[in-house]
């Protein structure tokens, strides 16, 4: 018998594990070192740290010496991801079923939405994948063999085909595979730490991959991708993200930013912006936190802070600083061939002044 989500938030602990017993204001409470968390889920450490950063896990507890301390309950959770994992499901979908273990006595609709939303993605997968071998097995059976200006195979291919009725178009499911190949990338490909570091090797690899891609966002052209909250993160990472990765040390790399940023205005508008995880919505935001406006950066600094990622928030006090001081971020002068003052050169001698 298969083992439920409910079941995999119940699941008794492996007994190699040995937590560690400490007293926090008068309760005493069981901590686990995450290597042994690690085995226990068959997560690995990066997976873990990972999934922290993404919101799916609560930040854990640091022992005087150092050392990250995690709950029982966060053994679970990981298995809980897992299994969502093995089923398909992806990652935001994972951390809505998570917020709602939190109310086990709330109905469960919501729960069953969730399921049978990515029940019918995999049924319509199966379809066309039925449809595809019938098509192929058609094809094989009706060649003659001989020469390939003869073979019925290559003929088929070059029939025009109309989509079954009830399925998606092969365009529009090519527009849903592009969004969801920017979110799996920046998501579960990428290390967090990658996110903010300049690497030479990433920008080629993110230059290989989405560089048509965004010359065609850039040219307004991913316009149904706003159809979908996610699908509209996705074009924002694209126009936001990948322009500074393809682009780096060059004018282009900031110049989609305003778009990115009155795609971001329009999904806090709308309320779709808290339909997405935190660390989604740390990356719907980060058009704010990039602009030059004083203006914005007092919204900025609101919507970060309210999105209760720390990091994040205080990294954006430190930008909202230097556009309240300058009017301008100092360490783009040079890119943008604009002339520094005398103070914006001091500035830019002190350590990290660039980010």
């Amino acid at each position: 018998m298969g083992v439920s989500f409910g079941d995999c938030l119940h699941m008794p602990l492996r007994s190699s594990i040995n937590p560690v017993t400490v007293t926090e204001s008068n309760h005493m409470h069981e901590l686990i070192k995450i290597g042994e968390v690690a085995r226990a889920s068959g997560c690995s450490v990066e997976t873990i740290r990972h999934y922290e950063k993404l919101g799916l896990l609560k930040p854990p507890k640091r022992g005087d010496n150092g050392y990250r301390y995690y709950t029982a309950e966060a053994v679970k959770q990981l298995g809980f991801i897992r299994h969502g994992r093995d089923l398909g499901l992806d990652l935001h979908s994972i951390h809505e079923l998570l917020n709602l273990t939190a109310h086990p006595d709330a109905q469960c609709h919501q729960v069953d939405a969730i399921a049978s939303q990515h029940l019918q993605r995999i049924e319509a997968r199966i379809s066309a994948l039925q449809a595809l071998a019938q098509e192929l097995r058609t094809v094989v059976t009706q060649c003659r063999g001989g020469r390939i200006r003869e073979c019925r195979i290559v003929e088929a291919l070059f029939e025009p085909q109309s989509a079954p009725e009830g399925n998606p178009t092969s365009t529009q499911q090519e527009t849903s595979d592009m969004q969801q190949a920017v979110l799996d990338f920046w998501f579960n490909e990428l290390d967090p730490k990658q996110w903010w570091a300049k690497d030479a090797e990433l920008d080629a690899r993110i230059t290989q991959r989405f560089k048509a891609l965004l010359s065609q966002a850039a040219q307004g052209e991913l316009f149904e991708w706003r159809a979908t909250p996610r699908g509209r993160l996705a074009e924002i990472l694209v126009l936001d993200q990948f322009s500074r990765n393809i682009h780096r040390d060059t004018p282009e790399a900031f110049a989609q930013d305003n778009v990115a940023l009155m795609l971001a205005q329009e999904a806090i508008a709308s309320g779709e912006a808290e339909t997405l995880t935190p660390i989604e919505r740390n990356f719907l935001y980060m058009p704010y936190m990039h602009s030059e406006s004083p203006k914005i950066h007092q919204h900025a600094e609101r919507l970060f802070r309210a999105n209760g990622l720390e990091d994040n928030y205080n990294f954006e006090v430190k930008h909202k600083a230097i556009i309240d001081r300058f009017g301008r971020y100092p360490h783009r002068n040079a890119i943008l061939g604009r002339d520094s003052t005398a103070e914006e050169i001091e500035f830019l001698k002190q350590p990290g002044s660039g980010f």
